[in-house]
Order: C-alpha cells, then structure tokens, then sequence
C-alpha cells in the first residue's frame, strides 16, 4: 500500500512539473573565444513530459521543435543572438516504475546550445565577475573602513 501510494504522489509530482523548462547557462570560459574569436555562452535547457503508453503524447512537450522554441526565447531574454545548437535529444524512462511507467512514461527532452551575447550582456556579465555590479547590474559598494576597523582590536 506504502509503494502504492509513493508512486501515486511521485506521477502527481511529475505531472505538475510536466511542460516546464529549466534552463543552465555557462557564462564564464576564463578568458577563452568561440571558433570566431568572439565570446560565447552555453545554455542547457531540458523540459519533462509524460507520454502514454510509451509513445503518446499526454502532458508537455518534448519534440524538438517545442523545446528549441524555448531555448531560442531564453537567449533572446539574456540579450543573445547567433545561436547554434550543439545537440538535442530525450530519454524516455520507461523502465523506471513498471508496470506505472508503462502507461504513465516519463520523458526529459534537452538541447544545448552555444550562444554569442551582445557587448552589452557580456559586459554585465564581465562586471559580475570582477564583483563589481551585482546580477540586477546594481554597483556594489565596498565598505573598506568597515575592513580595517577590524585590525583596530
């Protein structure tokens, strides 16, 4: 009754998350250029989805197309552009619960993409990593008489 019940909440866990992208992007490459000597970013965007019985689509969106409408949006949000999609693919994990996942099958559909940022956006981002502005591009003030009043005891 116990696992009856564990798996019942586990498919209403996925199901709420079904459809929902997340996205990671790599800003950082210490210094280093894309083929074209221009700075590059990488975002990895992956999207579950249940399908039935395997194959049928049911809740969300895992086919190509859909999920490379949402990395594309995404780095239009980051102010990006010359995008290239390095791969893509999804893995159907049938095999995880049977007989459940045999009707419910759970699907994760990822693309990963390298990305040009616009001078502006790299220049945000360069100024995040010297510690200068914070993520909302906000000056970070340094307080250094607060620093050395600790030397005074």
């Amino acid at each position: 009754m116990k696992r009856c019940t564990s798996i019942f909440l586990l498919t209403v866990i996925a199901l709420s998350f079904a459809s929902c992208a997340s996205h990671r992007t790599a800003y950082r490459w210490n210094g280093l250029v894309g083929i074209d000597d221009k700075p590059i970013f990488f975002t990895s965007t992956n999207r579950p989805a249940i399908k039935l019985f395997v194959a049928i689509p049911f809740i969300g969106n895992s086919n190509m197309a859909g999920l490379i409408e949402d990395v594309t949006a995404h780095i239009a949000e980051q102010g990006g552009n010359h995008v290239r999609v390095v791969q893509g693919g999804s893995t159907n994990y049938w095999f995880a619960f049977p007989p459940l996942t045999w009707i419910f099958t759970p699907v994760i559909a990822r693309v990963d993409a390298e990305w040009r940022p616009s001078a502006e956006t790299f220049s945000k981002h360069e100024a995040m990593w010297a510690g200068t502005v914070d993520k909302d591009g906000e000056p970070i003030a340094h307080d250094v008489a607060a620093a050395d009043d600790d030397d005074d005891d």
